[in-house]
């Protein structure tokens, strides 16, 4: 809301590099985090802008971790064990959702943001693909995700009432798709 953005410079596929994670103001001057180099990757802010997850790719296992902007308190680690990756906030901001490697598939889990209670599984993918996901409507009512299969990407909507998935139109591509909901969820 206040014209802060977090990105990652570089490439669409982030290297094996270290790199460091700041935050730009409008002007285009950078405040670094103030973390320790790291494979940090696809860093997604707060709805109320507070925080920051992320995922940290360290070489045996990827993991989601909490960062609070304003450096009051050290790093959150919110998952363990296997490859976590892609988080993405609740508009509510309770929620963290993203991609683990557990029960052998590559499904959607949602846990709460401060680290309490267990991962709830959200998909279960059809075997040979995986979800992705994207992010939560206003409300957050309808999940936006990507299903990849086959080398082809292709846009889908989960109802967070039923658990029901539907297919967005017909978007496909053969990269990565990144996709948003407007935040006045018309778009």
């Amino acid at each position: 809301d206040n014209g802060t953005l977090v990105y990652l410079p570089g490439a669409g596929n982030v290297s094996d590099d270290m790199v460091d994670l700041a935050i730009f103001d409008r002007a285009g001057a950078a405040k670094p985090l103030g973390l320790k180099p790291a494979r940090y990757r696809f860093p997604r802010v707060s709805p109320d802008g507070r925080f920051v997850a992320f995922d940290v790719d360290e070489e045996r296992e990827t993991n989601v971790w909490v960062y609070e902007l304003a450096g009051g308190r050290a790093m959150q680690r919110l998952t363990f064990g296997g490859n976590n990756r892609f988080p993405v906030w609740s508009r509510d901001g309770k929620w963290i959702t993203y991609q683990p490697d557990r029960d052998g598939d590559l499904a959607i889990f949602r846990q709460l943001a401060d680290g309490s209670g267990a991962a709830e599984r959200l998909t279960r993918p059809e075997k040979g693909a995986e979800h992705i996901p994207q992010s939560w409507s206003r409300g957050d009512g309808h999940l936006l995700f990507s299903v990849v299969q086959d080398q082809q990407w292709t846009l889908w909507t989960l109802s967070a009432a039923d658990r029901r998935a539907t297919a967005l139109g017909n978007v496909r591509s053969v990269d990565l798709i990144d996709a948003d909901f407007s935040p006045d969820g018309r778009w």
